[in-house]
């Protein structure tokens, strides 16, 4: 019997309980109070003051102490020991940061860190730079930002503000995300990602570390670590400004608007910022328009206090609201989606038995309804109506967890890390479906999930070998269980009090014995710097990693998700999934001179049970398949997959006035054992072995950049020539289609026309280019990029 005949039955409600408990709770508790690293018997002395810390004598140890700062290494917001408001400087911070993010992915001079600086310089690693930033690229959300600033990034551009990142080929599941210490995931993988949560113009700098070379970030296969700005300090007194800014798209009439206000004291900051996008269709490159329209509104508040001269603590809350989100290529819009977000985060520095503890804590939470009978969604998909589809989804998600760390030596010096979190996943989706004239709505959900990670232990250490060469490695291992908690409506009743496991039902569905499943996950790694000369760096990397299977992976009951690139795709999930198990190398070097910048990376990785799909029929019955059918496929472990490939860079300054630059990012996927998995009564092509699906082809731009003569430029003019060759390397089994080469002229300027006042404007693609992406969905009518877009945008801070 097709899974889309299962009857429906009532709702089931689930009670779920967070509670965490941090592994340096008794470190902490006995740190509480304490100012200083040693009690000196005297006052240490100020011989320093400098815009990253102060420095002090401290006569116990007899030598020059640097004390970690408190507050951010260079402020993100201004200070009042600066001249005038201090504006001009905190702007042209982002200027001057801005045509290194773009080609060289350096945070240096974005205000980060000096530790997220050096892991945005190490092997397998890139920096993306926010705030000002976005205002010249003019980005939506977090994962527009990447793909526009960062090497080996591409996006699944689901809707203008719902872009879903691919790094390396790897995706959803694979990267794990994280933003100001919390962890993030989609309530539905085609209609919610987090990088959509997060608005580009809050965010200070992002790390992607594109191979598992981080310890910090739980088990997966690259991670995205977002920060927003901290809170600012002003030791002058109590200040407060303020930063409103706006752009406009005349392509959909799509307007941007964020007003911030920010200020505090010499022990105390707070930032508080409300955004507000909005946006109807856009018009293509052949004058037809796109069913895109969205409105989307966001309040972003964090407070933060000193409560020693050593310590910190921040509050943050996030709360996100979309309604009318049309998704062009998939079968659902998103009517409703709410989000809300709680962090803290606790610092303690300079103490006498390690040099920093770090205790972060988060919960988010997410919920939404959906459906298709909007009316630009069936001209879009004509398929609906012919086949008097009528759908409607809900689902929820919420993360939770804890994590610590502690810290002995400082970052130019030896560098030991060790730590421990817990991280909790609960999420839920329903899908109602009338198909075919049948004359009731069906369930076709991914039931209520939790994965909880038990136990997870951590360790790091950076060491400086010599003046040249810089050794890092870690590891990590995690206890994680999944299973069904609950069952959907549909699919049994949980609450008739005859004690019976009800969730045997979703396990017939799904074919197996058992839902529940225990998973013991490994990471480590090691990379290397080698400054080879004073102007050339030597790097390389070598790591392993295993995931586990998502809820969806797991116990999906067919749900219409756009998985695939022919997008009309019914999901079944796999309870008896291996955990995937990649082995990765990196390669490359970096060249830093007076004029010239560029670099050159290499990966391959192999990954062992690589989870892909397997057709295993046609939600209408066919038997020999289209291009664009509704195809039912079902995950699975692959022995074998391999990807490689990598990124280049180069910027040149030519004059005082003229920079050309360049980038490129390759990325090859191949299933090597294929065998003769799928329905062979599809007429589907069944090779042994053939490419992975959906990875992107060759991407390359070339631009020149015009600037005022000077190290501090106030305005500038980028000229951008994207190139994307054909992507012929296809999943014909998964009914995966051949994308043309395309080629797009985009053009970007600035003018810091006064101190506080910033102008930006631009065009993209300039020549109204009529052209898909080889991630764009090809349901229905298909989806194509937006054609001559032209936007101007303001910036102010006061």
């Amino acid at each position: 019997m097709s899974l889309r005949n299962k009857s429906s039955l009532k709702s089931a409600k689930l009670l779920a309980v967070v509670g965490a408990t941090s592994l340096w709770a008794g470190i902490l508790h006995a740190q509480e109070g304490k100012q200083v690293a040693v009690a000196p018997p005297e006052k240490p002395k100020v011989v320093a003051h400098l815009p990253e810390a102060v420095i002090y004598f401290d006569p116990m140890v007899e030598r020059v102490q640097d004390v970690a700062p408190v507050v951010p290494a260079v402020p993100t917001q201004p200070q009042s020991t600066q001249s005038g408001l201090g504006l001009s400087a905190d702007i042209q911070q982002a200027l001057n940061a801005s045509p290194q993010s773009s080609t060289t992915g350096s945070l240096a001079g974005s205000g980060a860190s000096a530790e997220r600086v050096s892991a945005a310089a190490s092997p397998g690693s890139t920096g993306v730079i926010g705030g000002s930033q976005s205002q010249l690229l003019a980005s939506t959300d977090a994962g527009d930002l990447l793909a526009r600033s960062g090497t080996g990034i591409e996006a699944q551009r689901r809707s203008p503000i719902a872009n879903e990142a691919r790094i390396r080929g790897y995706r959803l599941g694979q990267i794990n995300t994280w933003a100001d210490g919390g962890f993030w995931f989609p309530a539905r993988n085609d209609m919610d990602t987090f990088l959509s949560k997060i608005d580009s113009g809050l965010i200070r700098d992002v790390i992607v570390y594109k191979g598992p070379y981080s310890a910090r970030y739980g088990p997966g296969f690259a991670f995205i670590d977002i920060e927003t700005n901290d809170t600012p300090r002003y030791q002058n007194g109590t200040e407060w400004h303020g930063r409103t800014a706006s752009t406009y798209k005349d392509n959909g009439e799509q307007f941007y608007g964020r007003q911030s206000i920010f200020g505090g004291g010499s022990d105390w900051g707070m930032r508080m910022s409300y955004g507000h996008r909005t946006g109807n269709d856009y018009t293509m490159g052949n004058g037809e328009q796109l069913p895109t329209s969205y409105n989307a509104r966001d309040v972003d508040f964090v407070y933060g206090f000193d409560p020693t001269a050593n310590s910190k603590v921040e509050f943050g809350y996030i709360r996100l609201d979309q309604t009318g989100l049309e998704f062009p290529g998939q079968v659902f819009d998103t009517s409703l989606l709410m989000t809300d977000g709680w962090r803290a985060r606790y610092l303690l520095s300079n103490q006498r038995y390690f040099d920093q503890l770090e205790v972060l804590g988060w919960y988010n939470q997410t919920s939404f309804k959906g459906n298709a009978q909007g009316s630009g969604k069936r001209q879009q998909i004509p398929e609906l109506n012919e086949s008097g589809f009528i759908g409607f989804t809900d689902g929820q998600i919420s993360t939770g967890g804890v994590q610590s760390a502690i810290t002995w030596g400082r970052a130019n010096d030896v560098q030991w890390t060790i730590g421990s979190d817990w991280r909790y996943l609960s999420q839920r989706l329903n899908e109602y479906d009338r198909l075919f004239e049948i004359p009731c709505d069906l369930n076709y959900p991914v039931p209520r999930t939790e994965q909880t990670n038990t136990a997870g232990f951590f360790f790091e250490n950076r060491t400086p070998v010599n003046q040249r060469l810089t050794l890092k490695f870690g590891g990590r291992v995690d206890f994680m269980n999944s299973n069904v908690v609950a069952v959907p409506p549909g699919f049994g009743e949980p609450d008739c009090g005859c004690g019976c496991d009800h969730s045997t039902a979703i396990a017939d569905a799904l074919g197996v014995d058992r839902l529940d499943r225990d998973f013991t996950l490994w990471l480590t790694y090691a990379n290397a710097e080698y400054l080879m000369t004073d102007n050339i760096t030597l790097l390389g990397g070598i790591g392993y990693s295993m995931r586990p299977g998502t809820p969806t992976e797991l116990y999906a009951v067919g749900p219409f998700l756009a998985s695939l690139q022919q997008g009309f795709t019914s999901v079944l999930g796999n309870p008896e999934l291996e955990p995937e198990k990649l082995f990765q190398i990196d390669i490359g070097f970096k060249a830093n001179y007076e004029r010239f910048r560029g670099g050159l990376n290499f990966f391959h990785a192999w990954v062992n049970d690589y989870v892909t799909f397997a057709a295993i029929g046609d939600v209408q019955g066919k038997i020999v398949l289209e291009a664009n059918d509704a195809l039912q496929v079902r995950f699975v472990n692959t022995g074998l997959a391999t990807l490689y490939g990598g990124e280049a860079y180069a910027e040149y300054d030519l004059s005082d006035v003229l920079t050309p630059f360049a980038t490129l990012t390759y990325v090859r996927g191949q299933d090597h054992t294929r065998g003769n998995r799928g329905n062979p009564l599809l007429g589907l092509p069944n090779p042994d072995s053939e490419p992975l699906p959906m990875i992107t082809p060759l991407d390359s731009r070339f631009g020149v950049r015009l600037h005022e003569p000077g190290k501090n430029p106030t305005y500038g003019l980028d000229v951008i020539w994207r190139v994307v060759d054909s992507q012929n390397m296809v999943a014909a089994s998964l009914l995966e289609q051949p994308t043309a080469s395309f080629q797009v002229w985009d053009m970007r300027a600035y003018w810091q026309m006064k101190e506080g006042v910033l102008l930006t404007a631009g065009m993209e693609n300039a020549f109204n280019v009529f052209y898909r992406e080889h991630l764009d969905l090809r349901t229905g009518l298909g989806v194509f990029q937006p054609g001559r877009t032209v936007y101007c945008g303001l910036e102010l801070r006061y």
